[in-house]
């Protein structure tokens, strides 16, 4: 008898109204009707999504000046057996080092981990949604490059630091240790705690977009 496969959206919906980051350069989503069956007896939607606006893909180009972008990635990168961290109990501000993962993947030879601290399920639409979450130390971040680890993804708003974002010497740290090295970065996944094992297989797939910083994914959890 063959296993039941079960497929689980790791992906958060785009609509009206939905939380974007604080700066006017990141556009809200928007869609409208720009032909309808009243006028022209079929539907097509003008629809507005930012690089970085809901569950999305971070290429390097997105803090690394002349860096690669989405298009130059093949799609392989982005799909994989992945490590699920469960790092839920974790409290708000959390630094993540890497003791906290370390022992964790005995035995794991993929190229895709996922952080799972249930951010984006508890506090996306709230006031401290991009303040509070905890956030991983640089030391980890450049253990997991040396783990040769292709694809990093975060139930949060980002692998960094909230209180270094726009600062002098530290804004993006993470990131950038990240994307210099074809570490590609998956933010606001949401979900994870109906995935219920340690690994799984994970895709997350961008829009081909040619010479873009970044994408909205489709994300999905098969186990």
């Amino acid at each position: 008898m063959k296993k039941k496969v079960k497929i689980i959206d790791l992906s958060l919906m785009f609509h009206k109204g939905m939380q974007t980051y604080h700066r006017n350069y990141h556009p809200k989503f928007k869609r409208f009707k720009s032909a309808t069956h009243k006028t022209h007896k079929r539907e097509v939607s003008t629809i507005q999504i930012g690089s970085h606006l809901g569950t999305h893909i971070d290429a390097p180009r997105h803090f690394i000046k002349n860096g690669k972008t989405i298009d130059q990635y093949d799609i392989s990168h982005f799909c994989g057996n992945a490590i699920l961290i469960d790092l839920s109990k974790k409290l708000k501000k959390t630094i993540i080092s890497i003791k906290d993962v370390k022992k964790r993947f005995k035995n794991f030879n993929g190229k895709i981990v996922i952080f799972r601290f249930d951010w984006t399920d508890k506090y996306y639409g709230k006031s401290n949604f991009f303040y509070d979450h905890p956030y991983l130390d640089s030391e980890l971040c450049k253990w997991l490059v040396r783990k040769g680890i292709k694809l990093v993804g975060f139930d949060s708003p980002q692998p960094d630091n909230p209180k270094n974002s726009f600062t002098k010497y530290k804004d993006g740290e993470n990131h950038k240790i990240f994307l210099k090295n074809d570490v590609l970065i998956i933010e606001y996944l949401t979900n994870l705690k109906k995935i219920k094992k340690k690994t799984f297989y994970f895709i997350g797939a961008p829009l081909n977009i040619q010479h873009s910083d970044g994408s909205p994914a489709r994300c999905i959890g098969i186990i």
